[in-house]
C-alpha cells in the first residue's frame, strides 16, 4: 500500500498532528504533535524531547503499511499507555529515558506495527486522548526558519530544515537497508540524522542536540569522532525497534556556540554519508 497525500492528510486529522515533510510521499509521511508542558534541557527551555512521531511506511501488502513510532511520556504516563498498547496488539519495542538531565522526566515509548493505516492512527487517537497538554503548535505550522536556524542548516549540508516547536532542526537521512516486520523501512525513520539548536543566546551559545542512526558496527568509530570533535554532556543509545540489521539512535547532547556545532555537525554527516552499508545484511 502507497502512502498518498490525500489519506496522509487525513491520518494528521485524526491524530492532530502535523505532516513533517510532504516530499517524502508515496514512500512515507511522519506526523508528528507535542507535548506542550514546559521542559528544561541542561538548565534550558526545550521542546526538542516532546515530540509524538507517527511514522507510516509504504508496503507491497494491500491495505496496510508499516507503522513504527514513539511517545513522549512522563512517568506517571508510562504504565497505562504500554498497557494500552499491549491490548490494541501494538510491539512495544524499547523503553528508554530522553536524559538524565531533563525536566521533567520523559520516557519514549517506541512501537511498531503493520496494519490499515486508518485503524492503527485511531488507535493512536485513544491514546493520545487519554494524554494531557497534547497539541499542534499552530505558530509553528506557518512560521519560516529564523535566520541563525537558515545558517546553522546551511552550514550543516543537509537535506532540509524543521522547525518544530522552539527547535530548528537540520535532517537528513541515509538508506541503511533495513526491513522491519519483513518490509523496508523508511530511510527517514530507521537512517536518521538530525543536529537540532534552540534556546540560543545573544552569544550565539545554544542548547545543540545530535540524533543519529547507527548500524551495530558504526557506533564506537562514531560515538569516538562525535567525543572528540564534538563533546557532549549526556548522551544516550537506544535500539528503538525490531529491525534487521539492528538499528540503533545514538542521542547527544551539549551548550556551546551554534556555529561552532555545525561545523561539527557537517564533519559528522560526511563520516555518515562515507560509510559503506552493507545492504547484503538484509534477507530479500
Amino acid at each position: 500500500m502507497k502512502i498518498s497525500k490525500r489519506l496522509s492528510e487525513k491520518l494528521a486529522i485524526i491524530l492532530g498532528g502535523e505532516i513533517l515533510d510532504f516530499s517524502q510521499i508515496p514512500t512515507v509521511v511522519n506526523i508528528t504533535n507535542l507535548r506542550t508542558f514546559k521542559a528544561t534541557l541542561l538548565g534550558r527551555p526545550t521542546t526538542d524531547p516532546l515530540n509524538n512521531i507517527f511514522s507510516f511506511g509504504a508496503t507491497n501488502l494491500r491495505g496496510q503499511t508499516l507503522n513504527i513510532g514513539w511517545f513522549a511520556l512522563r512517568q506517571t504516563e508510562i504504565t497505562s499507555v504500554v498497557n494500552r498498547l499491549n491490548r490494541d496488539n501494538i510491539t512495544v519495542t524499547s523503553i528508554c529515558e530522553y536524559s538524565s538531565f531533563l525536566l521533567p522526566k520523559i520516557t519514549y515509548v517506541y512501537f511498531q506495527s503493520l496494519s490499515n493505516p486508518i485503524s492503527f492512527a485511531v488507535k493512536m487517537r485513544r491514546i493520545l486522548n487519554q494524554l494531557p497538554d497534547v497539541g499542534i503548535n499552530q505558530d509553528n505550522a506557518t512560521s519560516q526558519p529564523s535566520r541563525a536556524c537558515t545558517q546553522f542548516s546551511s552550514i550543516v549540508g543537509t537535506k532540509f530544515t524543521e522547525v518544530i516547536g522552539t527547535s530548528c532542526e537540520a535532517v537528513d537521512s541515509r538508506n541503511v537497508g533495513v526491513k522491519i516486520l519483513n518490509q523496508r523501512a523508511p530511510s527517514i525513520d530507521v537512517g536518521l540524522i538530525n543536529f537540532s539548536i534552540e534556546s540560543v543566546d545573544k552569544k550565539n551559545i545554544g542548547l545543540c542536540i545530535g540524533t543519529v542512526a547507527l548500524l551495530r558496527h558504526e557506533v564506537d568509530p562514531f560515538i569516538k569522532l562525535i567525543r572528540e570533535e564534538t563533546g557532549f554532556i549526556d548522551a544516550s543509545l537506544t535500539s528503538p525497534w525490531f529491525g534487521s540489521p539492528d538499528i540503533l539512535y545514538f542521542n547527544y547532547v551539549t551548550i556551546k556556540n551554534i556555529f561552532r556545532f555545525a561545523i561539527e555537525s557537517k564533519l559528522a554527516l560526511k563520516f555518515l554519508k562515507n560509510r559503506s552499508v552493507d545492504l547484503s545484511l538484509v534477507k530479500n
